[in-house]
């Protein structure tokens, strides 16, 4: 058994949803037209699925309309193009708009044989010669094709009626109804405006009142089909829904100013009882006193030895041992008058005549090419040539010359020598000098010339000499461990190499080389301290208001014996103790006191207080203490600066 609707082309989801809840049918067929709104949304067709199943009844839409029937099987709904194969069997009627005929009427349209038209157009309200809708309605035989009437673009399909089958007479008088299916557009009909009565006579019975009355019951239902949508789409709003035997109450203008004001003042009373209680903070900042205990002792470091021995006052020492070399390049201050100085340098000598050597006395002369001549001041002899892998190098010997006669324009460039002793030989072209630096000391009486003093190459040593010892001290410290000391009054050096230009030498500046080896003793600080809290446990220093905060060492000149391998050591030391305050007892003693009574309060039972300081905080509360604890914070600090 199943029943058929006919759904309009414009008709909302609200109303098929309506009558699919009012279908008597668990089977039921759609029949949608071309372009139909309810195909043209995925949301509708998902609403009219969720709205069947919960039901549990079954659902089929019949259209032509292609893309729909898409949209509809994609949401789970079983289409169809057409009703063929579907007309057969048991069929409910839809009926929407019951209409009770008695026996009188049915024997009124059997003589009439007439049926309404155009209902539900804007002309069924206006026809003169019907005097009240609800007039007899002839029951004819079913027809096998559906009739339609047209009211300008608007179709209203009528079902095609089967005769109820025959009952006793007296059967039908008893029930006194027949169900009569109209299919309708959803929302009901627009009802009628105010003018639309004018001029219409009030005489009782008037067809002006009955249509007035017509249209109060359409704006009834337009207002129950709109709160169905209501809670369709939004839900049932219960919040607003008045409580059955609860009566209202009205209050007066002057008595809702009267609790306004009275709840205002409630506000304000228990927002400030809140504010004083909460919102003060104290921070409050004490300074302790600081206990210190001064010893002087002797202490001796050895290599030796491991930890240490309070009785002998011995800790344990490492040997720490490195050389260094550097050169340096310093400035030439002395001076010295020129009285006929002759230019002088040095060269090197090339032989590529012979693996023989080749000997030159002194006074050799060498010439430049411009005609200078330079002479050896020592006699030499220039090695010959070798051989290093099939190549032939020449030999090769540096020495000094000195220019032949006196003046500054011997004070040459680096420059080529040739011998002219070899002139018209062989050797004039394979044994030739050359000179990396200038030719000093050329000049003439009345003039000076800056030269290397001893005093240069003294303090160019001392200098040097401070700078290896502190690369050395510093490399030291690189190796040691965390806890070792080094004294540098410990470090002992030795110059083992030492180059220099020699006093005297005409020059702008000057190179001093230097090498040097060192020796230090370092030694363990954490076992000089063991020692120092030994000493004050043995003096009874430690008590339970006290405790300590660190030991502080100083040291005097040591004495290294790098032989042995000891070192001793002079110890100034400081034991810092902090004496203890009980700031969680004051914390509770401070609830709800004035900052007088705080300050007699720390002046007689808390003399280890060096220091009291509070800031209260917003700043326009009273110096008053709040009333919790956990708003006082207390902060204790020891000055330790100046030990």
């Amino acid at each position: 058994m199943h029943q058929t609707f006919y759904i309009d082309v414009d008709e909302e989801i609200t109303s098929i949803i309506n009558r699919l809840r009012k279908s008597r049918a668990k089977e039921n067929i759609f029949v949608l037209p071309r372009g139909a709104l309810i195909l043209q949304s995925i949301v509708n067709l998902k609403l009219l699925k969720k709205e069947t199943e919960k039901l549990k009844k079954q659902l089929m839409i019949v259209t032509q309309d292609a893309q729909g029937r898409g949209i509809a099987e994609k949401v789970g709904i079983f289409t169809q193009p057409t009703l063929e194969g579907l007309e057969g069997g048991e069929e409910i009627k839809d009926s929407l708009v019951p209409v009770l005929i008695n026996k009188e009427n049915i024997n009124i349209a059997k003589k009439d044989k007439k049926i309404p038209k155009n209902i539900g157009s804007d002309s069924f309200y206006e026809t003169e010669s019907r005097e009240d809708y609800t007039e007899t309605i002839e029951v004819a035989e079913q027809e096998k094709k559906p009739k339609t009437a047209d009211s300008g673009s608007e179709k209203i399909i009528l079902e095609n009626f089967e005769k109820e089958k025959v009952r006793p007479k007296d059967e039908k008088q008893k029930r006194g109804v027949f169900l009569l299916d109209i299919f309708r557009k959803t929302p009901p009909e627009k009802p009628l405006a105010k003018k639309d009565f004018a001029g219409m006579p009030e005489e009782k019975g008037s067809r002006r009142k009955k249509m007035k009355k017509d249209t109060e019951e359409i704006k009834r239902r337009n207002d129950k089909w709109e709160k169905e949508v209501s809670d369709l789409f939004v839900g049932n709003d219960d919040s607003k829904k008045e409580i059955p035997g609860k009566a209202s109450i009205k209050v007066g203008r002057k008595v809702k100013k009267t609790l306004i004001f009275f709840a205002f003042f409630c506000v304000v009373a228990i927002s400030s009882v809140i504010i004083f209680l909460f919102l003060p903070e104290v921070s409050v900042k004490l300074t302790g006193i600081t206990k210190v205990n001064n010893m002087e002792f002797e202490v001796k470091g050895d290599v030796n030895r491991v930890g240490y021995d309070y009785g002998a006052k011995s800790i344990s020492a490492r040997l720490l041992e490195g050389e260094i070399e550097k050169e340096m390049n310093f400035a030439a201050t002395g001076k010295s008058e020129i009285s006929e100085q002759k230019a002088r340098g040095k060269i090197t000598i090339y032989n590529e005549f012979s693996s023989s050597s080749q000997p030159l006395v002194a006074t050799t002369r060498f010439e430049t090419p411009d005609g200078k001549i330079f002479r050896l001041i020592n006699g030499v002899a220039i090695p010959g040539t070798t051989s290093v892998g099939g190549e032939i190098k020449p030999g090769v010997i540096e020495t000094e010359v000195i220019a032949d006669r006196a003046g500054e324009e011997y004070n040459i460039s680096p420059a080529t020598f040739k011998i002219p002793g070899f002139k018209g030989s062989a050797k004039y072209d394979k044994f030739y000098a050359k000179s990396s630096a200038s030719m000093k000391g050329g000049g003439t009486a009345g003039k000076e010339l800056k030269i290397v003093s001893q005093s240069d190459i003294d303090s160019a040593k001392k200098i040097l000499e401070q700078g290896l010892k502190n690369d050395l001290t510093e490399s030291f410290k690189n190796k040691m461990k965390k806890e070792e000391v080094l004294l540098e009054e410990s470090v002992e050096t030795e110059i083992k190499r030492i180059s220099s230009q020699e006093a005297g030498v005409a020059a702008e500046n000057f190179t001093l080389k230097m090498e040097m080896g060192a020796k230090a003793i370092v030694f363990d600080e954490k076992n000089l301290k063991a020692i120092v809290l030994e000493m004050e446990k043995n003096k009874g220093n430690f008590t339970d208001d006290t405790r300590l905060f660190d030991v502080f060492l100083d040291y005097g000149h040591p004495t290294a014996n790098f032989t042995e391998g000891i070192i001793e050591i002079k110890v100034n030391a400081k034991a810092v103790y902090h004496v203890k305050i009980d700031s969680e007892k004051l914390r509770n003693e401070l609830i709800g006191k004035n900052r007088a009574d705080c300050e007699d309060l720390i002046r007689k039972n808390y003399p280890n207080i060096k220091n009291f300081e509070a800031q209260f905080s917003p700043d326009f509360f009273p110096a008053r203490f709040p009333l919790f604890k956990n708003n006082i914070r207390m902060q204790v600090e020891y000055n330790n600066e100046n030990l």
